[in-house]
C-alpha cells in the first residue's frame, strides 16, 4: 500500500470534534498505509520521542520523505509532536514525535468490547472492523519483526560455515550479543554488568481446560497489582489454581490423542538491537 491508499483520512480539528470510535476503527489500516509509515511507527515504539533528523537516519530515508509521512501519521492521530524547546539554544528548535496514546485509550470501543452481545448490531459491526483491521496490522508488524530477525540467523550460519578459528569466535559473539545472556563492559565504570538479549519463541496447542487456566493466571496476576488486593483471599486463589495446574499438565500428557483448541505464540527478542543491525550501512 502507498501512503495515499487504503485508509480513510480522519479530519480532526479541535478536541471536542475527534472521533475516537472512528481512529480506532481504522488504526490497523493507517498504521500500514505504507512501509515508511510502518517502520516510522515501529521505531518511535522502540526508541521513543524522536525528531525528523533521527528517525531519517535510522531509516536511511530523505528528511522530506520522513516529514511527509509523519504529517500523515499526525493527521490521522497515530503520533503527536512538540517542540522541544530545551534542544537547541540559539537555533531554530525541532519538533519531536511520539506515538499517540489517545487512539487506545479514549471513545467507546472498550465499552462494547466490555458488553458486546448487548451493543446494537451496527456497533458490534464497527468492532468487529476494528479487531479485525488491528489484527491485519499485527501480523504485518509480526511479519517485518520475523524478517529483521531472519538475517542475523543467516549471518551466525555463514560464520559456522566458514568453519575457521576466527569465522566461529565471530559467530559466538553475534549469537551472545543478540541472542543469549551474558556480561560486557560498562564504558563508563569499566565493571562488568550482567545482560540478557535472550531470543526465545514460544509456540504450543493447548486444550481448552489449558487455555482456561491461563486466563485465571492473568486475572490473578491483575488482580495482585491492585493496591487494594487481600492477600489472604490471593493466597486461597492461588492455591486452588496450583490444583487445577496439576490436573491441566496430566489432562495434556497423559494422552497425546487429546483434541486440542487454542494455539498460543510467545516470542522475546532484543528488538531495538536487532533493528538497527538491519538498518543499511549499519556497522557489524
Amino acid at each position: 500500500m502507498t501512503e495515499n491508499e487504503a485508509a480513510p483520512k480522519t479530519q480532526v480539528n479541535s478536541e471536542d470534534e475527534i472521533d475516537y470510535d472512528k481512529l480506532r476503527t481504522n488504526w490497523g489500516l493507517n498504521v500500514t498505509k505504507s512501509t515508511v509509515r510502518l517502520k516510522i511507527w515501529q521505531i518511535l515504539q522502540l526508541f521513543g520521542e524522536m525528531n525528523v533528523t533521527q528517525i531519517s537516519n535510522l531509516l536511511k530515508e530523505s528528511k522530506s520523505t520522513v516529514s511527509r509521512h509523519l504529517g500523515g501519521m499526525v493527521e490521522d492521530r497515530l503520533v503527536s509532536s512538540r517542540v522541544d524547546e530545551s534542544c537547541c539554544e540559539g537555533r531554530i528548535p525541532p519538533k519531536v514525535f511520539k506515538i499517540n496514546t489517545d487512539i487506545m485509550s479514549k471513545g467507546s470501543m472498550g465499552e462494547i468490547e466490555d458488553n458486546f452481545d448487548n451493543e446494537p448490531l451496527e456497533d458490534q459491526i464497527n468492532f468487529i472492523k476494528a479487531e479485525i483491521q488491528t489484527n491485519r496490522s499485527s501480523i504485518e508488524m509480526i511479519t517485518g519483526i520475523m524478517n529483521l530477525l531472519l538475517p542475523v540467523y543467516n549471518e551466525v550460519e555463514e560464520l559456522i560455515k566458514e568453519g575457521t578459528e576466527e569465522s566461529h569466535k565471530k559467530a559466538v559473539k553475534l549469537f551472545k550479543k543478540l541472542m543469549w545472556k551474558g556480561q560486557r563492559k560498562n564504558k563508563d565504570t569499566g565493571e562488568l554488568e550482567k545482560y540478557d538479549h535472550t531470543t526465545w519463541f514460544m509456540f504450543k496447542y493447548s486444550t481448552s481446560e489449558a487455555h482456561k487456566f491461563s486466563k485465571k493466571i492473568e486475572m490473578l496476576t491483575w488482580k495482585l497489582l491492585k493496591e487494594d488486593f487481600n492477600l489472604e483471599e490471593f493466597e486461597s486463589e492461588r492455591q486452588k489454581l496450583i490444583t487445577e495446574h496439576k490436573k491441566v499438565k496430566e489432562l495434556e500428557h497423559s494422552a497425546p490423542d487429546v483434541r486440542k483448541k487454542y494455539g498460543h505464540f510467545c516470542i522475546d527478542m532484543p528488538l531495538r538491537t536487532i533493528f538497527k543491525r538491519n538498518l543499511p550501512d549499519s556497522k557489524k
